[in-house]
């Protein structure tokens, strides 16, 4: 019975080994328009470049949201605000932390406040 179990478990795990692709550097990247993920390609989203800058401001409330799309899906990648309450300043700063993977077919844009996304294109070898 304990041989059934290693040699399922063997069986098992080889699907998971000869499912993996390797991955082998292609290009880097600078998407400013809508583009797609090609075909036997993997992206790696190494951050953006801001259109917006975060600024300072007194007594007064305000926020920036930087966004991107993925696969025309609004995605916030960095949130700032300030909000002036009980006279105090409070100052959010939030921001997505990367690498994105984005597997073939996915479809990437720039939105507000990013100007550039910083990809890094690898091919997926057998």
């Amino acid at each position: 019975m304990k041989k059934i179990y290693i040699l399922l478990f063997i069986c098992f795990m080889s699907t998971f080994i000869f499912a993996q692709s390797n991955l082998q550097y292609n290009q880097a990247k600078l998407i400013s328009a809508n583009d797609t993920v090609p075909v036997g390609k993997v992206w790696k989203v190494e951050g953006v470049i801001y259109s917006s800058i975060i600024t300072s401001a007194n007594n007064t409330d305000w926020s920036i949201v930087d966004k991107i799309f993925i696969n025309s899906t609004t995605v916030v990648i960095r949130k700032s605000s300030v909000y002036n309450g009980y006279d105090k300043n409070n100052s959010i700063i939030w921001e997505q932390q990367f690498p994105l993977w984005m597997p073939a077919g996915t479809t990437l844009a720039p939105s507000d406040g990013v100007l550039y996304i910083n990809v890094v294109e690898f091919n997926t070898v057998q």
